[in-house]
């Protein structure tokens, strides 16, 4: 019986895996996915099996599938093959193991790696960040995955290790699904970016495009960042705009000094025009005052016409 026929027969590939383990010392093959274990729909990826050098053959399968896809695989540096899938369908959703022979014997399988397929026909989740996206040292928040569409579970990822949580949806009263992840204690070291994605129960490897990404920045650092803010969820979906949010952070501004420069010059102005009022009175009254002396003198005669002294 030949190699492969021998390692096909102990696969069952039909029903599943019964893998016939050499006894010795093999080591377990290592697979991973390339450029990573989440594909978008459509898009290229190669899954790689490393085992030992002088491995002679590489076998990869898919648990539970009934297809006999599995292939030699192509051998690199020999000890390690590449299985290659040009355009990504759901089809090749699912968890993916692999193992090599040698001339001792088959190796057993390694760990199964999830290959996981972007559904661009779901919907989108939406991530917000509750009560507010700027957290404080030592504090926890809670990041809330919403969705219209009816999923199972909701997967969180945080970016910059790939690590993922996964929960189980609640109804809400709007129709809308959700699940609530709490995130914390932060430290300085915590500048972090999340996404979410929702997939079915029975189609795990099969998920939602993600959603729009969510960067959690922490306050009380040396450089505080600006805060980010992001469009809560609401059951009839219009925009709200971060002066309306409660949840938004707000900024109150110091007074700034008034200027009285100009509250000056107007009573100065006021002034004169008040010591000008008076001036012109006073003339007024003075020039009247002569007036009335001049006219007193001049009506004072004799009998006779002549001017009679004071």
């Amino acid at each position: 019986m030949t190699p492969t026929l021998t390692a096909l027969l102990c696969l069952g590939l039909s029903v599943g895996p019964r893998i016939c383990v050499q006894a010795g010392t093999l080591s377990k093959p290592t697979l991973w996915a390339e450029p990573g274990p989440v594909i978008p729909w459509g898009s290229p990826v190669t899954l790689w099996c490393l085992g030992t050098l002088g491995a002679q053959e590489f076998a990869l399968y898919k648990e539970g599938s009934s297809e006999s896809w599995s292939t030699r695989g192509t051998l690199e540096s020999g000890d390690k093959a590449n299985f290659s899938i040009t355009h990504t369908e759901e089809k090749h959703a699912g968890r993916y193991l692999c193992h090599y022979l040698s001339p001792t014997g088959w190796a057993e399988p390694s760990d199964p790696l999830e290959l996981v397929v972007v559904a661009g026909h779901y919907y989108t989740p939406s991530l917000s960040a509750l009560p507010s996206p700027v957290v404080t040292l030592g504090g926890t928040m809670t990041l809330q995955c919403a969705s219209d569409q009816g999923f199972d579970r909701l997967v969180l990822n945080r970016e910059e290790d790939n690590s993922s949580w996964t929960l189980n949806t609640q109804q809400q009263p709007s129709g809308q699904i959700q699940a609530l992840f709490r995130v914390g204690p932060v430290s300085l070291s915590h500048r972090e970016t999340f996404r979410c994605h929702g997939y079915y129960s029975d189609r795990p490897q099969v998920w939602s495009p993600p959603s729009e990404p969510l960067q959690l920045p922490v306050s009380g650092a040396a450089d505080p960042p600006s805060p980010i803010w992001t469009k809560p969820s609401s059951e009839n979906d219009e925009e709200v705009s971060p002066l309306e949010d409660h949840t938004a952070v707000s900024t109150v501004a110091a007074p700034q000094p008034q200027d009285h420069r100009v509250e000056n010059v107007i009573r100065m102005g006021v002034a004169a025009l008040v010591l000008l009022a008076l001036g012109v009175l006073l003339w007024e009254a003075r020039h009247s005052q002569r007036s009335t002396q001049g006219a007193t003198t001049t009506g004072r005669r004799d009998p006779w016409g002549a001017q009679v002294p004071s």
